[in-house]
């Protein structure tokens, strides 16, 4: 799934792994390395294509700054709501 998001919108990562998380989703190193958390299969494909675009996107710019948040939403136009789900939602989930 993230090597299809990343072709289509265009943005290349080094590698990736799966991890065991009790607190994040998912993080992007600086040498743009994805790390997912495995309990992202729980979740809905449109939450999980979220979280996947938010990581690509912080190859881009490492920071929540504003434009980060603007690239976010070049790519994923519900990302607000997507993330109102997560916070909502996803606390049971992760802690599992």
């Amino acid at each position: 799934r993230i090597e299809m998001i990343s072709k289509k919108i265009k943005i290349k990562f080094k590698t990736i792994k799966i991890k065991n998380y009790s607190s994040i989703w998912g993080c992007c190193s600086s040498s743009e390395e994805i790390s997912l958390n495995w309990k992202l299969i729980m979740l809905p494909p449109g939450i999980i294509n979220y979280v996947i675009i938010h990581e690509l996107c912080h190859i881009l710019e490492p920071n929540h700054s504003k434009m980060f948040w603007n690239l976010v939403e070049r790519y994923e136009p519900a990302f607000r709501e997507k993330k109102k789900w997560l916070k909502k939602n996803g606390s049971h989930i992760i802690q599992y």
